[in-house]
């Protein structure tokens, strides 16, 4: 077995493996049960996909999760916008809870993470938020970071 297989097979455990926590932290955010139960849908949605892309936990950054959600052009746009908020707060939980390594990408430099760490800094400290409220926001800033050309 090589070592993409075995990294496929390894990043789909994790996925797996992470859902059901996930969910449970949703839950405790006091999220209805629909809605919980379209979210796990589409998390074991996700995971297969990763798998059948032979994704690897390298690789595995919001790039690829806009690949999953625009994979179905048939969807409509509610469902698309669940997909694309699921799978990146569920990405987002892979990288705090279970140390999935977080990709940024070179372009962004490390001026890029300085700015996201004050940027989550100032959200904790300064407005207060939650760290389910970071969970959303974050991947949002992270992703206009890692498209801007910023120098340390």
């Amino acid at each position: 077995m090589t070592t993409a297989v075995s990294e496929e097979g390894a990043l789909h455990r994790l996925l797996s493996g992470q859902i059901e926590p996930f969910i449970q932290q949703l839950r405790a955010a006091r999220y209805v049960d629909e809605t919980l139960k379209r979210k796990r849908t589409i998390l074991r949605e996700f995971a297969r996909w990763a798998q059948q892309e032979k994704i690897g936990a390298n690789d595995l950054n919001n790039g690829k999760v806009a690949e999953f959600v625009e994979r179905s052009v048939q969807a409509s746009k509610s469902r698309i916008a669940l997909e694309r908020a699921t799978t990146r707060l569920f990405l987002e939980h892979l990288h705090t809870r279970a140390c999935l390594p977080r990709p940024l990408r070179q372009e962004a430099g490390s001026g890029a993470v300085i700015y996201l760490q004050r940027y989550e800094d100032h959200l904790r400290k300064d407005r207060g938020l939650a760290n389910n409220s970071l969970l959303v926001y974050l991947p949002f800033v992270r992703d206009f970071l890692s498209e801007q050309r910023i120098e340390s």
